[in-house]
């Protein structure tokens, strides 16, 4: 499985009946119990909207430099329409994920050498910006800050990603 899937699959729990419970906004709000119908629409919408989301994304930042990169945010409300349509008679259910949950389903979804990629990339990105943060030119000096702040969210979720890993390979040997 792929990172894509694993950012999809990050957002689903696995129930022992026949439902996952899916956490549409993350670790910000409550779980909707599914059936696996409709847990199947949900994950094809996701992989459809995250796609063309990275896709847009490396467009804007090629054409028109990362001061346009708001124009991401022009893309929510159609994920919430979205989501809410797939929703519709779903059942919300108290029960909340934390950052932990999800950092280990992504982690078991992605797997370890994604896991790894991501970590490499996130320890060059957090390099690379505090080398441009010491340069004379303000432009360098203010995609320093935006990539200082991009990795200092990116490098401990992918930390955590290879713990988890870590963790599940041991649990895998030591079932075997």
């Amino acid at each position: 499985m792929g990172y894509l899937s694993g950012l999809v699959n990050s957002s689903f729990k696995k129930t022992g009946n026949d439902k996952a419970i899916f956490y549409p906004y993350g670790i910000l709000g409550s779980g909707f119990a599914v059936s696996r119908d409709r847990e199947t629409k949900i994950k094809k919408f996701l992989k459809v909207y995250y796609a063309v989301s990275s896709a847009v994304l490396i467009l804007i930042v090629v054409f028109f430099g990362s001061r346009a990169l708001w124009l991401l945010f022009l893309g929510l409300p159609l994920y919430y329409i979205k989501i809410r349509d797939l929703l519709k008679g779903a059942e919300k259910t108290q029960e909340r994920t934390s950052f932990g949950e999800q950092a280990e389903r992504a982690a078991a979804a992605n797997g370890m050498f994604v896991n790894l990629i991501f970590l490499s990339g996130s320890i060059l990105t957090t390099g690379v910006s505090i080398f441009l943060l010491f340069l004379p030119d303000h432009k360098a000096k203010y995609a320093g800050i935006l990539g200082t702040v991009f990795s200092g969210v990116c490098l401990p979720f992918s930390v955590a990603l290879v713990k988890y890993s870590i963790k599940a390979q041991k649990r895998k040997i030591s079932d075997d």
